[in-house]
């Protein structure tokens, strides 16, 4: 029994390890994807709001139209990029995390749209190219 239990502790514990290190890889991407937009004269009003399975990762204001931006980050030369990566599943979770934002967040519904903000880098830390998707079709 002792020598199945060992392993297992391994397993955590690597899975842990990776799980930790992806995520530290997802605020860097984020925290860029809030540079670029400021830099565009968007204003982030929240980041990584939540509601039940779902994320929004940034919701920001570009004048009078709310946005709701999903960052994607890819290695220099992955197979799929970023914004090709969002399949049919998680467009409806992000879909109903942005109808649960209007609903709860927002006193009268404003014009909104979807973009996406795909970012390639190395694992060096220098980031190669920034694609902002504008008004992309989550439906």
């Amino acid at each position: 029994m002792e020598q199945v239990a060992a392993p297992m502790n391994v397993f955590r514990w690597f899975w842990a390890k990776l799980w930790k290190k992806s995520r530290n890889i997802g605020i860097e991407g984020e925290i860029l994807a809030c540079r670029f937009i400021k830099k565009q004269g968007y204003s982030i009003i929240a980041r990584n709001w939540r509601f039940g399975r779902g994320e929004i990762d940034i919701v920001a204001r570009d004048n009078n139209v709310l946005v709701f931006i999903e960052v994607r980050l890819r290695s220099k030369g992955a197979s799929v990029r970023g914004y090709e990566s969002i399949l049919k599943r998680k467009k409806i979770v992000l879909r109903q995390t942005c109808f649960a934002y209007l609903k709860r967040c927002v006193k009268e519904v404003p014009t909104y749209r979807f973009d996406v903000i795909d970012i390639e880098h190395d694992y060096g830390g220098n980031v190669d190219v920034v694609h902002h998707y504008e008004n992309v079709p989550f439906f």
